[in-house]
């Protein structure tokens, strides 16, 4: 990702893919798909400035699997692969899966 830079506060997230269709082929609605998507964090600006100078790092990392509102942020397609670019308010949960 050497080629992005992500500003400020802002999270680039590559969202885990959505189900489209159950195993049974009914095709779901966008009101039956889930308010909340999960992906992973692969690049991140430097943190939010406190209007004086001072930055407070952000608190997720480049590898942590984040909860986020579906509508949060804006979309990107890049190098062929979708992303999503949001603030880190806009970010519910974080955790790290273990490599067991």
């Amino acid at each position: 990702m050497s080629e992005v830079q992500v500003l400020g506060d802002r999270v680039m997230v590559r969202p885990d893919p959505v189900e489209e269709v159950t195993a049974g082929g009914i095709i779901l609605p966008d009101t039956s798909k889930p308010t909340a998507v999960i992906g992973t964090v692969i690049a991140l600006g430097e943190g939010m400035s406190d209007g004086e100078g001072n930055v407070k790092p952000p608190q997720v990392q480049v590898g942590d699997r984040v909860m986020f509102a579906r509508y949060a942020g804006a979309g990107l397609s890049w190098k062929g692969e979708h992303f999503m670019v949001m603030a880190e308010r806009d970010i519910y949960l974080r955790w790290r899966e273990d490599s067991e």
